[in-house]
């Protein structure tokens, strides 16, 4: 029996400081102890695989690094045959804004290293410029997260009802609400591949993102929206503001991102990918 690992990533929490340092004085003493125990069998149970499929370039050198083997890449995908649903949502009639207000959409803060702190900065310094853009945060947060954005709410003393907490969005409605924003900020740090920028580009929707991991073998900087250098806040703020002030920019890459996610990520292409690698692993193995 072939035994295969789809690797979205390897298990950072038991090989980087960064994933648990963050944690209670007690949870980094436990955490420590048992991280060391864990990342070894890890690593020995990921030796073992017959083939690691990666879910991108960044992955890839990631496991090369830490398990030390070499994986074949595969990107997810998502469907570009979009259609709305025909119920007539209006996203700014639901959240009662301005028709002149501008969205600017933020999803998947499920983790302290998904950019909260960052995107709160980041959106602090747009607003100084738009005062009428609207922080629209959609999906769970994390209570680690909710108390950033409400310590940095404070902070920085932002308007009241400039932020948005969307909560969990349905299905039949995800399309529609990366459609009408303006943009999508996806400030995460190193994420390893990440389908947000996927889903907001097949809608038409540009992405500013900084330019570490996944996001900079979706993004096509300058022409489907933008990879900021890390921890650029006045760069990443700059670039949403240039993109939010001029309609005919944006609507270009609109067009652009469309045609670069159907061209790329068509998840019925990405599944067939996936195939063509199983079959190629088990020929190789006939071969054998």
């Amino acid at each position: 029996m072939k035994y295969l690992h789809f690797c979205l990533e390897p298990y950072l929490f038991f090989h980087k400081k960064a994933y648990y340092r963050h944690e209670s004085f007690l949870r980094r003493v436990i955490l420590w102890f048992f991280r060391k125990i864990f990342a070894r069998l890890d690593i020995k149970g990921t030796q073992q695989a017959d083939e690691i499929i990666c879910i991108s370039k960044f992955t890839k050198k990631q496991v090369r690094a830490i398990y030390k083997r070499e994986g074949i890449v595969h990107y997810l995908g998502v469907k570009t045959n979009i259609a709305f649903n025909q119920n007539n949502f209006n996203l700014k009639k639901k959240l009662k804004i301005a028709e002149d207000a501008q969205i600017l959409l933020a999803l998947g803060l499920t983790h302290y290293l998904k950019g909260a702190k960052e995107l709160l900065f980041i959106y602090n310094r747009i607003l100084k410029k738009i005062p009428e853009a609207i922080l629209l945060i959609g999906g769970n947060i994390t209570k680690e997260n909710q108390i950033i954005i409400n310590y940095l709410e404070e902070k920085l003393k932002l308007p009241p009802n400039k932020i948005v907490l969307y909560g969990f969005i349905k299905q039949e409605f995800l399309n529609q609400i990366y459609a009408q924003s303006a943009l999508t900020l996806y400030p995460a740090i190193q994420e390893p591949f990440g389908l947000i920028p996927l889903e907001s580009m097949i809608n038409g929707t540009p992405v500013i993102a900084f330019n570490l991991g996944g996001p900079n073998e979706t993004i096509i900087n300058g022409k489907t929206g933008f990879l900021v250098e890390p921890y650029n806040y006045n760069d990443f703020a700059q670039k949403a503001i240039n993109l939010v002030k001029n309609k005919d920019l944006r609507e270009r890459f609109a067009i652009n991102a469309i045609r670069h996610t159907k061209s790329n990520f068509d998840l019925e292409t990405c599944v067939s990918h996936f195939e063509s690698i199983l079959i190629n692993i088990k020929n190789f193995d006939m071969d054998k």
